[in-house]
């Protein structure tokens, strides 16, 4: 069966990835940046618009946080990840 790349959906298809790999407490996550960048690829290759941000501060996740709910319009298909 053949499938397509090509998205026929009257709906935007958004998502916001954060990723935190490093904690002002000194705590490590290894692998927090690779999967965030291999869910972004996935959710790509299925037309999502992605924003993905790594390792920022407690202020700088906010404002992301912000400014990706200020793209939200009605109808938007919407994941967030974190």
């Amino acid at each position: 069966m053949a499938t397509s790349n090509q998205d026929s959906t009257p709906y935007r298809k958004l998502a916001l990835i954060i990723a935190n790999g490093r904690y002002q407490s000194g705590s490590k996550l290894n692998h927090a940046t690779k999967n965030a960048e291999d869910l972004k690829n996935i959710l790509e290759s299925i037309n999502f618009e992605v924003t993905r941000i790594c390792n920022v501060n407690k202020h700088d996740m906010f404002n992301s946080i912000i400014d990706f709910s200020n793209k939200i319009k009605a109808g938007d298909m919407v994941l967030f990840y974190f």
